[in-house]
């Protein structure tokens, strides 16, 4: 899955799609980042005597936005009315 060649993967995006994809990143985490987190979490609370299961330290799922909701969101990011 995805391009193994980071150098080709460079030379096609651009500075602005790169800054776009951190910035999805911070709203929408992904990679493995937050579930080594848990795990790591976990660790810690289980070896100081406590009892944790990885699931108590992973992100919620979010309930489904309304499309007033995503309309509103999208006016904030592009400070446009859009409504």
């Amino acid at each position: 899955m995805g391009d193994p060649d980071v150098e080709s993967v460079m030379r096609r995006t651009s500075s602005r799609q790169f800054t776009r994809w951190q910035n999805y990143c911070g709203i929408e985490p992904f990679g493995d980042d937050w579930r080594r987190t848990g795990y790591t979490t976990v660790a810690i609370v289980n070896a100081n005597g406590g009892s944790a299961e990885v699931e108590n330290f992973m992100p919620l799922v979010r309930e489904e936005q309304t499309l007033e909701e995503m309309i509103a969101i999208l006016s904030v990011w592009t400070g446009v009315d859009i409504t």
